[in-house]
C-alpha cells in the first residue's frame, strides 16, 4: 500500500490528485460578530474544510472521550464479573469443604473428640 493511500485511510487526506480550492479570508460582518454558544463563528464554521477530518484536534479530542468512556464501562463490566466469579468460587469451595467434611471414615471423626 502506498504511502500517499495510507495518509487518505489513516489521516483523512484527500487524495493527492484532487486539489482543494484556496481558502478565502473570513468576511467579518456585524452578525458574524456575535459568538454562539460552541465559541466559534459562523465565518470559523464554514472556512475550515480540514475541521471535519479524521485527524483535525476537534475530533481527536470525540474520539479519546468515546475511548474514555468505552474502557471505563469495559473496567466496570470487568469488575463486575470479577466480584461474580470470585463469589461463585467462594460458594463453590465451601460446598467442596463441606463435602469433604461429611465424607470422612468414622475413625477420622472419632479422633476430633
Amino acid at each position: 500500500m502506498s504511502e500517499s493511500r495510507l495518509d487518505q485511510i489513516v489521516k483523512g487526506a484527500p487524495p493527492p490528485s484532487i486539489k482543494l480550492p484556496p481558502l478565502a479570508p473570513p468576511l467579518v460582518t456585524a452578525s458574524s460578530s456575535a459568538t454562539p454558544v460552541d465559541g466559534n463563528t459562523p465565518s470559523q464554521q464554514l472556512s475550515d474544510p480540514l475541521s471535519s477530518l479524521p485527524s483535525s484536534p476537534p475530533q481527536i479530542y470525540l474520539n479519546l472521550l468515546i475511548l474514555e468512556s468505552s474502557l471505563r464501562a469495559q473496567y466496570l463490566q470487568l469488575l463486575s464479573r470479577r466480584r461474580l466469579h470470585t463469589f461463585f468460587l467462594l460458594l463453590l469451595s465451601l460446598s467442596a469443604l463441606r463435602g469433604i467434611a461429611a465424607h470422612q471414615p468414622k475413625w477420622a471423626r472419632a479422633k476430633r473428640h
